[in-house]
């Protein structure tokens, strides 16, 4: 059995085995097929080249140089919490201590890690790509058979956030206004007929299918797109908003980033796209508490820090499935900024921070604040002005209280033994559906079951006690 402590339960104890799920480090803007830029902001320069971003050699991607400097002083700073796992005897980096998954032809999530692993002081493990493109899936393209497990559709989104994307001009019609004027938005040939000028809010929208990361074309994805590039140039290190916004503005305007990100990556999306992934987290706990060869992963229970090279959206979709929240300083609510992590701690029984005699995860945000990503802050707990945030984050479901600590709520998680339900042959989309030992929504299994694409309930499956064909 596993246990969800609260992390003020374990406060600064070291664990005996890490989970690191990271967005990656700083990247250029990239250039848009939605937006004329001389029309949405007359006269401002737009440059999405790597040379101005730094970004596109050596590998590099999309990585900006600043980025990858701005990972590894905070993998530099992770050290103090982390180096023990990785630790030789000899006192050098041991060899299979960690484990990295990273999405082939993904440059930016590859250098990430690097720029990580560089600043723990340890070289970076080999990479582990076969089948990851399915388990850090960003939701860029249906899966299953005939491409049923897909994003959202208009009506399903719409009904998600209220019944209309429109109703959100509303509440940011202030925000709109101060990033129009930003802008200079907008020019006559952009305004809705009759209109001889106009602002962002004014701009028609409509619902988008083709584009993935867009769902809804209009005033909030315009405030999502150059709020976006304004945050990015300003933690690249680079001259910001014309100069006319303080880093506080900036981070302001980035609620457009957030919310946009909430109508596109939310419940709907997550159960397809985000399960295998939770469900790779939790056996990767589950197989660290037994001793035993989980068959689903690649790597087995030696490795003491297990790292996924991942995206913000992958960050999203485990919140939606966990009910996860998290406010880091100087970020809007949920922000998942470049180089954001969540981080699962695992504490064993002979762990004096571990009262139990089951093992106990807890689970935190860690991000370096604005400031600090564009400044390349040297990071170190001697001054608040250099001490990253770090979020405790809740996991909800199953609360029950440490006997004789009433501030430790716990959370059952999986258990990892049940009788087999037998095997049976792939399901369609929708019908394949955990065991009554795996039934709780708290486990994750339910959407991983219902994901065809993933094989879950085929022949053999190594789920085969965990999912089963519905009747």
């Amino acid at each position: 059995m596993f246990l969800v402590t609260s992390a003020a339960a374990v406060g600064h104890a070291a664990p005996d085995r890490a989970i690191i799920v990271s967005r990656h480090g700083v990247r250029r803007q990239f250039p848009s097929s939605a937006f004329n830029f001389s029309l949405y902001a007359p006269g401002k320069h737009f440059d999405t080249s790597d040379e101005a971003w730094g970004a596109g050699g050596e590998g590099m991607g999309v990585l900006t140089q600043h980025g990858y400097a701005a990972v590894q002083r905070m993998g530099a700073y992770q050290s103090g919490r982390y180096a023990s796992l990785l630790s030789a005897a000899d006192g050098g980096c041991a060899d299979g201590a960690a484990f990295v998954y990273c999405e082939e032809n993904m440059p930016r999530d590859e250098k990430t890690a690097e720029a990580f692993f560089k600043g723990l002081g340890c070289a970076l493990p080999p990479l582990h790509s076969e089948g990851v493109e399915y388990l850090i899936d960003q939701g860029s393209k249906p899966r299953g058979e005939n491409g049923q497990c897909a994003l959202g559709t208009q009506a399903q989104v719409e009904g998600r956030v209220g019944g209309s994307v429109d109703g959100y001009l509303r509440l940011y019609k202030p925000l709109l206004a101060k990033l129009s004027e930003l802008l200079g938005c907008c020019a006559k040939s952009l305004c809705p007929a009759g209109m001889e000028s106009c602002s962002l809010e004014d701009l028609p929208g409509s619902w988008d299918p083709a584009h993935w990361y867009t769902t809804f074309s209009g005033p909030i994805y315009a405030g999502k797109y150059f709020a976006e590039w304004i945050e990015l140039t300003m933690l690249n290190g680079m001259d910001f908003a014309w100069g006319k916004l303080s880093v506080e503005e900036v981070m302001e305007l980035s609620a457009f980033v957030t919310q946009y990100r909430a109508f596109e990556f939310d419940l709907l999306a997550a159960r397809p796209f985000g399960s295998a992934l939770l469900s790779h987290i939790a056996a990767s706990l589950t197989q660290w508490e037994s001793g035993q060869r989980e068959p689903a992963l690649a790597h087995d229970p030696s490795p003491r820090l297990v790292y996924y090279a991942a995206h913000d959206t992958n960050l999203l979709y485990l919140a939606e499935l966990l009910g996860l929240k998290w406010l880091s300083h100087g970020y809007q609510p949920n922000h998942t900024p470049p180089g954001g992590a969540l981080v699962f701690e695992a504490f064993g029984p002979a762990n004096p921070a571990n009262p139990l005699d089951e093992w106990q995860i807890a689970l935190y945000f860690d991000i370096q604040t604005p400031l600090q990503i564009r400044e390349l802050t040297v990071l170190s707990d001697d001054d608040p002005a250099t001490t990253p945030s770090r979020v405790p984050v809740t996991i909800p479901g199953c609360s029950t209280e440490a006997e004789g600590d009433p501030h430790a709520p716990l959370l059952s998680a999986p258990p990892t033994t049940t009788a087999s339900s037998g095997t049976c042959g792939a399901c369609d989309c929708g019908q394949c559906v955990p065991t009554e030992a795996y039934s709780n929504p708290a486990y994750g299994y339910d959407a991983f079951c219902r994901t065809s694409v993933y094989q879950a309930c085929a022949s053999g499956s190594a789920y085969a006690d965990r999912c089963m064909c519905s009747s």
